[in-house]
């Protein structure tokens, strides 16, 4: 089972709650329960100051697309939390394009093309 959620505490919260319920319904059913986590990733959360960091950045150098805050959170497994942790920061993305197969799937095919735009972008931080 994999379990995703916005927030650590939502997780940790979620896991209590799946735990009890496998608990309960095996002492009911007189069965021993065993469990393990595995990949386990703290969120992935920005801290303000360097996301607009990031944004300003990118409006300082050529783009052929704009920057574009993401409409949802993306709950993908990403360890860049823990780094997170340890100090502030921001992770974006250089997309494809929004009509490009999605990352880990067949269809994917790192385009080129946005080396030069990330390259930029992380000389125009530096």
């Amino acid at each position: 089972m994999t379990l995703r959620a916005e927030a650590e505490s939502d997780m940790e919260n979620m896991e209590e709650t799946v735990l009890r319920f496998a608990r309960d319904k095996a002492a009911e059913a007189g069965l021993e329960m065993q469990y393990s986590i595995h990949d386990r990733f703290p969120e992935t959360r920005n801290h303000n100051v360097c996301l607009n960091r990031v944004l300003d950045a990118a409006g300082r150098i050529p783009l052929k697309k704009p920057a574009i805050p993401m409409r949802e959170l993306w709950r993908a497994s990403e360890d860049f939390g823990y780094y997170l942790k340890l100090c502030p920061g921001a992770m974006f993305y250089i997309g494809n394009g929004e009509d490009y197969p999605a990352l880990h799937t067949t269809g994917y095919d790192f385009n080129d093309r946005i080396l030069e735009t990330a390259v930029n972008l992380l000389l125009e931080l530096v």
